[in-house]
Parts: structure tokens; sequence; C-alpha cells
């Protein structure tokens, strides 16, 4: 619905996300276009997925992550599988974890690794 469109475009821009593709229906093509558009390696993609038509965008990203609630052939192919579903709280895992391996994640006792 608008209002969930509108939502989300409301959280990203305060997150300062700056690209938001929704209902994209050739995932591959936009993935292509983005990448050359911004000078990206594909290695350099981490790609988070979690039905079909993701499936061949995430065979051609360095990191392909899916939530808990993903189909079984993306969890499959998945690097790493949260244990959030889909708008339960994935996407801040898959966050957390990048910045642990990164070491820009604080400690209990607010200090960064």
């Amino acid at each position: 619905s608008c209002g969930k469109i509108a939502g989300v475009h409301k959280r990203d821009d305060a997150l300062g996300v700056q690209h938001v593709f929704l209902g994209a229906s050739n995932k591959m093509n936009l993935r292509i276009t983005f990448l050359l558009d911004h000078r990206i390696d594909a290695e350099h993609v981490c790609y988070m997925g979690d039905d079909i038509p993701d499936h061949d965008v995430m065979k051609k990203v360095g990191l392909a992550v899916c939530p808990a609630d993903s189909a079984p052939e993306i969890k499959a192919i998945s690097e790493y599988i949260s244990p959030y579903g889909g708008g339960r709280g994935c996407v801040r895992d898959i966050l957390e974890q990048a910045l642990k391996v990164q070491g820009k994640w604080m400690d209990e006792e607010g200090k960064v690794w």
C-alpha cells in the first residue's frame, strides 16, 4: 500500500539510505546498471534476498545473505542466514554482523572493538 511505501521512504531517509528499489521486476538488470553507474565491484556487495526472484542476483555478489523465513532455495545459496525473519530484525542483524567483522561494533561498556 502507499502508506507502507511512504513509511519505507521515511525510515530510509532517517537512516541516510540513498538508493531504494521497490517492486523491481528485473533484479539482475537493476544490479548490473547500479554497479556500473556507481563503479562498484560485485565482489564488494552484500545482497539480502528471500525468494526465488533474488536467486540469480545472489549468485553474482560477494556475500549472499537471507532472513530466517526465506525460501529453501535461497537459504541453500546464502553464506549467512539471519536468525530473524523478514521485517523482524534481519536487516539490523546483518548490519550488526558487518560492523562486528569490521571492528566497528561497541561492547557492553560502550567501547568500539
